[in-house]
């Protein structure tokens, strides 16, 4: 008798301990290494996603103990991770709209050392000039991609579309901000105005 209280007491003592050490673990992490929001939002007029225009963000390494980066973004005043561009094409050069997900964007490194700001600078050591406009947005899919490209991309009037697919889960990404139906798109309003990826 006197075995099992002192066993059913060590048992409440550990799960107790454990569950403290749990809780405090989970303050320190979320104070330590804080998650970051990237302040994604739905356009309900247009139905897309994109970022609130003209906002600064910091994005950060979400891996525990590790500070792999921490990297400085400015939006610009369309809500995208790039410089301000003009509709009217001034400078007459080769137009690229690049439209994607985070690899297109950008995320997790520099502003001007992505794969699009490094094809721009490839392209232009050559006579020919050329203009690349990322509208990438880390986190969505092809449907994004689409009605970026058809609510801002053609507004650039380009010369070329650089569509960034990642295999990992593009082809697979079911549209979830539209419905074809005979031909027309049918926008579709998400649950939440305010999407975090």
């Amino acid at each position: 008798m006197k075995n099992s209280k002192e066993l059913l007491t060590n048992i409440i003592l550990l799960t107790g301990s454990i569950i403290l050490f749990l809780i405090i673990t989970e303050i320190a992490v979320r104070n330590f290494y804080p998650l970051t929001l990237h302040d994604v939002v739905y356009d309900t007029e247009k139905h897309y996603y994109r970022y609130e225009p003209n906002t600064p963000v910091t994005y950060r390494s979400t891996q525990l103990f590790v500070n792999e980066y921490k990297l400085n973004y400015h939006h610009n005043s369309k809500g995208f991770s790039d410089t301000e561009h003009t509709y009217e094409n001034k400078h007459n050069k080769t137009r690229i709209v690049a439209v994607g997900d985070s690899f297109t964007e950008g995320s997790a490194t520099e502003q001007n050392k992505s794969f699009v700001r490094q094809l721009e600078h490839i392209f232009n050591q050559n006579k020919e000039k050329h203009e690349i406009i990322n509208l990438g947005i880390g986190g969505t899919g092809p449907d994004n991609y689409y009605l970026t490209y058809l609510n801002e991309g053609r507004l650039y009037k380009p010369d070329i579309l650089l569509l960034g697919l990642f295999v990992g889960n593009d082809i697979t990404h079911k549209p979830i901000l539209f419905d074809i139906i005979n031909d027309t798109i049918t926008p579709k309003r998400p649950e939440r105005e305010k999407s975090l990826f």
